[in-house]
């Protein structure tokens, strides 16, 4: 008798196991869960920062005359090389067009965020400017982008069209909706893919059309393209 309740506890055994690595797999699941929720909730309102903190987001510059080069809805078509490369490697991307916009001297000229933020973290940022410049690609990649057309857009006195002030202002409402929305209900995994890629694909535009200006006005060495007379400013300044 005792050897098979011994058997028969024994054989009980894994299965208990299993059933507690089970139930913590699900408690800890719960908590990846919300801590992604959280995390796509804030995601957009880094976006939404950006716009309102960037003037040139909405062209708020006095006596600019200038307009982009191209559309920012055609830059698809009209320089498909730089709209690929912002929307399948985006945070790159925006590390290397701010590094040709400061003319490749980031020890020097990079501020964080472009100077947009009050405040410019010298004191972190001198020593490695270029980690610095990394972590703000990725963890603050839409106020990268609005600090790259801030500098372009400063410089050369470029003025938004309305329908790029209204499209930059829609993405920015609709961060916000669904920011509420994902605190209140599950968005599911397919519509958030989607939003994902629209969001991806507006990045790649502002990002393309930014590139395509500097190619005008600011050609790279061997290009035939002559360069115009204004250059980007030292960040360090703003």
């Amino acid at each position: 008798p005792f050897s098979a309740v011994h058997r028969q506890s024994s054989s009980k055994l894994p299965f208990d196991r299993c059933r507690q690595i089970l139930t913590k797999c699900r408690r800890n699941r719960r908590k990846v869960r919300c801590f992604a929720r959280a995390t796509r909730a804030c995601r957009p309102l880094l976006g939404a920062f950006s716009v309102f903190t960037s003037p040139a987001s909405f062209s708020f510059f006095t006596g600019a005359t200038a307009t982009w080069d191209i559309g920012l809805c055609s830059t698809p078509c009209d320089v498909p090389k730089h709209w690929c490369f912002g929307f399948f490697c985006p945070p790159c991307f925006s590390y290397m067009q701010r590094s040709r916009i400061l003319d490749y001297d980031l020890e020097n000229r990079y501020v964080c965020c472009g100077g947009l933020c009050c405040c410019t973290c010298e004191s972190v940022t001198k020593p490695c400017p270029g980690f610095c410049l990394c972590l703000e690609v990725v963890c603050c990649f839409w106020i990268s982008i609005s600090a790259n057309r801030w500098l372009v857009q400063s410089a050369y006195g470029i003025q938004n069209t309305a329908c790029e002030n209204f499209m930059i202002m829609l993405a920015c409402v609709c961060s916000w909706i669904l920011c509420i929305l994902r605190f209140f209900i599950d968005i599911p995994i397919e519509a958030e893919l989607l939003i994902d890629c629209i969001y991806c694909t507006f990045a790649a535009c502002l990002m393309a059309q930014t590139e395509h200006e500097l190619d005008v006005r600011k050609p790279k060495p061997g290009s035939s393209a002559a360069p115009t007379t204004n250059q980007p400013p030292a960040t360090a300044a703003m």
